[in-house]
């Protein structure tokens, strides 16, 4: 199995998008972390077994649903972490609109590795968050405006 996750990363890396899961997945790991971290959400290491409970499924899904399932789930850390999705998050049925939206937004390793750049910046010491910004405005991003945030909420708004 850890050598089957291996090539599923190393498939990701290599620019495959991530699989589509089932929003019921994603829904059903919120309603199993909420129990363990108070709104806003904490960081968290998410164990399939933990947030399996009765659905078997989740536990046996394949490589690449396994590592699509913790990347969908990174990325929706972080945008609520940045604020983008307070609004939708609010409302139970808002909220239902953005697990299916996590669970089928068309995404990549770069998508992803946005969601971690958001974090890092949340995480990072004042003086390095300066440093992180000047950069990245100057390559031309702007970590305000994340693009992550807007491709999310136009294919919410579009396809869900």
């Amino acid at each position: 199995m850890q050598n089957d996750d291996g090539a599923a990363v190393a498939r990701l890396n290599a620019g495959e998008p991530m699989a589509p899961v089932e929003f019921s997945w994603i829904e059903h790991a919120w309603n199993a972390l909420g129990h363990l971290a108070p709104w806003p959400r904490h960081s968290t290491g998410i164990d399939l077994g933990a947030v399996a409970g009765n659905d078997a499924s989740l536990a046996s899904l394949s490589p690449e649903k396994r590592i699509a399932f913790a990347c969908r789930y990174a990325l929706l850390e972080a945008l609520i972490k940045a604020g983008i999705l307070d609004h939708y998050m609010e409302d139970a049925k808002l909220r239902q609109k953005v697990f299916a939206a996590v669970a089928s937004l068309p995404c990549d390793k770069n998508d992803l590795g946005e969601a971690m750049m958001l974090k890092r910046l949340r995480e990072s010491p004042p003086d390095i968050v300066e440093k992180m910004t000047e950069e990245m405005r100057q390559a031309g991003y702007d970590p305000d405006h994340p693009n992550l945030g807007e491709k999310f909420i136009a294919w919410m708004d579009h396809n869900i």
